[in-house]
């Protein structure tokens, strides 16, 4: 009893807290101080849907905010808001590692007195920003911890100078000074350069990136996992430097954790710095940093003489004036946050036919003033479909299918719109004669024709007459490695098997001296399958043994390039190991943009008809199938291996019983959602299995219904098994208020 009255009390502040956020909440976003990560519609949120942010104004408001950071924080529930900054604000610096699934980097390897990357910073800053009291102080938050963004361990770290304020763009000289500090460190510094080494042991993708999270505040991964990643800005501590007359300094630790409170941390971490009586806070005097560049021009002195370039044509290099041959400069393409993006997709069925499907799937549309039908998701992201009416004829002209929206969210509606749509076809002059053969980069520098003695061309070998041409399309391995120059090659291993579609050789007589025999390639795709990593596949889609790509095989460029529906994509495969390969032949997806491994999966009925199926066991589900969106399977049919549970036809699920599966495997068929479906009489064994399997359409339709039953002891114990805030504070305040003695020991 004592303890259900120490989480009453708990929870009983928590939910004071919740109207004072409520009474601050902001009309729009622009006009908040503080947002929600993610718009997440965290426990504090009464509604559905997250407030666009907070207005906090004035010392006591940002006091009061503080202290209610520093409550939850230390109650495990830490909040995920993130400030604006202001025009002036403190100095920070953000510093994150990744590492593996099973560890990341320790805190101490990169912030402690005596590392060398602490040591870098402070001399550094120490440099720009000359202290009058001869010391600075930085406090340090660490947010270490699994990121289900990547599925991997990450090590974050937040600096925070209090006593430097900085706008904009001193932040970013700063920041891009302190990275070439680093190169040039990294290459004469033997403990920086093997700092560098362990760091990108641990993964070879670790960089520096801005972030503006609060401290204290957990992170809120990414739609569609949205939800926090439980690794919030914890405090470290706080480090003084200190620097002499001499040019020497001194590091050493201020205080730690325990020695401040969590409302005095979030002070102290809070990068906003609000003028008083409508004047704007002075910046810390500094000294504009200037780059030096770490390698010396060779003078042109070194180099006096000059070939001229002359082009195919004759001319005399570049603008016809000779010189050097300029290269051109590949310009990066940046993507800016916020940044829309445009897709275009052609109808693979009558107009009448898509509104309809979509008004299924999305909800009705609603008709612009130009007659365009748009559907929209609750996340903001647009679906439009444009049908507008000419002028001349009266006549209704449709216009593609136009998918509008953030990245993230054009894929996830263009999953959705892929079994009515196709990819437009291109069209340009270059389609419209026959492929031509063309010859490799490398073949640019190989003479035409042999030539002999006195300059005369030597006759071309006659082909023999007996020997059949080899035909285009024909299966080749190569017997030697072929190391690629250049974009147009590609690059083989011995064994690889490629499908040959051009062959510049064929009539020449070196069909048979090729130094790497003939080889196939994908014809519609932008990446290559090594042939090892694959097995024989129908691209016909009308016989009933089809297979899939083996595990691991699958690479990240095919993830990259958004293939969905395989794109029309012809998968490489070797004709050497069916009767040998480990793995059996298997299923596999026609409108899957993610390869399952064979693995971890097992038998599924993808016709929806037959009355046996089967789920997949623990652990099987890649977590690609929740980074793409995938959400009631989407169509998607489960590949499966011939293994001990695909022969008996018989697989353990622990979570629910076969009846309990079949009416949650009945809400996942295409056009079969309705949270009409949720019953009292299922809705635990529907929660509990689709919190299981991650579906989260399904596990959201069971906590509103949860939240509407009476509040019983068994509902605090499954809020409390599953995390379900709002239940679980519901529950708790009804068992004070109303509860015996009997309910707790139930």
């Amino acid at each position: 009893m004592g303890m259900c009255r120490r989480r009453t009390i708990a929870w009983g502040g928590i939910a004071a807290i919740a109207p004072s956020h409520a009474s601050q909440s902001a009309e729009t976003s622009k006009s908040a101080t503080h947002v929600v990560l993610e718009s997440y519609p965290d426990w504090w949120v009464r509604k559905r849907r997250a407030p666009p942010g907070l207005v906090v104004q004035g010392a006591e408001d940002l006091e009061e905010l503080n202290r209610h950071m520093g409550f939850l924080h230390s109650l495990g529930v830490p909040l995920t808001l993130a400030e604006r900054r202001t025009p002036a604000f403190r100095f920070f610096q953000d510093l994150e590692a990744w590492g593996s699934r099973e560890a990341a980097p320790a805190v101490n390897q990169l912030m402690s007195p005596d590392s060398p990357l602490t040591r870098l910073i402070g001399q550094l800053i120490g440099e720009v920003f000359p202290s009058p009291s001869g010391f600075l102080d930085v406090a340090i938050y660490n947010a270490t911890g699994f990121s289900q963004t990547k599925g991997v361990r990450k090590m974050s770290l937040r600096l925070v100078w209090p006593g430097l304020l900085v706008d904009a763009d001193r932040s970013l000289r700063v920041r891009d000074l302190l990275v070439s500090r680093l190169v040039a460190a990294s290459a004469e510094d033997a403990a920086l350069k093997e700092l560098e080494e362990q760091l990108k042991a641990a993964n070879p993708v670790n960089a520096y990136r801005p972030q503006v999270r609060m401290p204290l505040c957990d992170r809120v991964a990414p739609l569609p996992l949205r939800g926090p990643e439980r690794r919030p800005f914890n405090p470290v501590g706080v480090m003084r430097f200190t620097y002499s007359s001499e040019g020497k300094m001194k590091v050493e630790w201020l205080c730690e954790e325990a020695d401040l409170d969590p409302a005095e941390w979030a002070k102290i971490g809070c990068l906003r710095k609000e003028g008083e009586a409508n004047v704007e806070p002075q910046l810390t005097e500094w000294r504009m940093p200037s780059w030096q560049p770490q390698t010396s021009v060779p003078p042109s002195a070194t180099r006096p003489g000059r070939i001229k370039v002359r082009t195919t044509a004759g001319s005399d290099g570049p603008g016809c004036g000779g010189g050097l041959r300029m290269r051109a400069r590949h310009q990066a393409s940046f993507e800016r946050a916020g940044t829309l993006q445009v897709v275009e997709r052609t109808f693979a069925c009558t107009v009448d036919e898509f509104i309809a499907k979509m008004d299924l799937q999305l909800g009705k549309a609603s008709v612009e003033p130009d007659g365009a039908k748009v559907w929209k998701q609750p996340s903001s992201q647009s679906l439009t479909a444009r049908v507008a009416v000419t002028r001349k004829t009266d006549l209704r002209s449709p216009l593609p299918p136009t998918v509008i929206g953030r990245p993230n969210q054009v894929r996830s509606l263009v999953v959705i719109i892929a079994p009515h749509t196709e990819a437009p076809k291109k069209c340009s002059l270059n389609n419209l004669a026959e492929p031509k053969p063309r010859p490799s980069p490398s073949a640019a520098f190989t003479p035409k024709a042999t030539a002999g003695e006195g300059g005369e061309k030597a006759p071309e070998a006659p082909s023999s007459p007996t020997e059949p041409a080899i035909p285009e399309g024909q299966l080749f391995t190569a017997a030697q490695e072929f190391h690629a120059v250049g974009q147009g090659e590609l690059g083989l291993n011995i064994g690889d098997v490629v499908r040959l579609l051009m062959d510049p050789q064929v009539g020449t007589g070196q069909e048979n001296v090729s130094a790497v025999e003939k080889m196939n390639v994908l014809e519609a795709s932008s990446w290559a399958v090594p042939v090892d990593n694959t097995v024989q596949m129908d691209t016909t889609f009308n016989e009933s043994t089809m297979y899939s790509i083996v595990e691991g095989t699958l690479p990240s460029a095919a993830v990259d390039h958004g293939l969905s529906g395989y794109d029309g994509l012809e998968i490489a495969f070797s004709n050497t190991k069916e009767n040998v390969s480990a793995v059996e032949k298997m299923n596999v997806l026609e409108a899957s943009s993610w390869a399952v491994p064979v693995d971890n999966t097992v038998q599924m009925d993808t016709t929806f008809n037959e009355s046996t199926m089967y789920s997949i066991v623990e652990g099987t589900l890649p977590s690609a199938a929740v980074d793409h969106g995938l959400s009631g399977y989407d169509g998607l049919e489960i590949a499966f291996s011939n293994t001990k549970e695909a022969q008996q036809s018989i697989i353990k699920v622990d979570v629910a019983s076969k009846e309990e599966f079949r009416i949650f495997y009945d809400l996942l068929g295409p056009f079969s959602w309705s949270s009409d479906k949720i019953s009292e009489a299922n809705v635990d064994s529907l929660h509990r299995i689709s919190d299981y399997y991650h579906v989260e359409i399904v596990k959201a339709g069971c906590e509103e219904l949860l939240l509407r039953l009476p509040p019983t002891g068994n509902r605090l114990v499954q809020a409390h098994k599953h995390g379900l805030n709002a239940q679980y504070e519901r529950c708790v305040l009804d068992l004070a208020k109303k509860g015996t003695k009997s309910d707790l020991q139930d």
